[in-house]
């Protein structure tokens, strides 16, 4: 094993952990949107309405897709940069995705509960 392989390879484990990690996250957090937006009429932001529409499944795909990248990158003996380099970027992009996506669904919760109470009668 070289040195690229032996970093490469302690990249990958981590990064596939991210990856799955934020993956589930994602999964959960687009199905509880399908079924808060019945509730919640405040507008979706353009990556909650992109999220909702592809759907979790179709999320998932992506970021299965991600980490099958990542085991590619060293299953099949990538230059050493493209090893290296690999598991981190993806697993960076979908972490990244995911934050995003949280942070519009907290301010999305936040306006649906402010209009929700200001509906409420007193």
């Amino acid at each position: 094993m070289t040195r690229a392989e032996g970093i490469g390879w302690a990249l990958t484990v981590p990064a596939l952990v991210v990856i799955g990690v934020s993956g589930v996250g994602m999964f959960r957090a687009v199905a509880a949107v399908r079924q808060l937006s019945t509730r919640f009429h405040a507008p979706l932001s353009p990556l909650m309405s992109t999220s909702d529409a592809l759907g979790e499944w179709w999320i998932a795909v992506a970021v299965a897709a991600c980490g099958v990248t990542c085991l590619l990158a060293m299953i099949t003996r990538q230059r050493a940069w493209v090893r290296v380099a690999a598991p981190v970027v993806l697993a960076l992009f979908v972490w990244s995705v995911q934050r995003l996506y949280t942070v519009d669904l907290l301010e999305w919760l936040a306006a649906g509960a402010l209009m929700a109470s200001a509906e409420r009668p007193r």
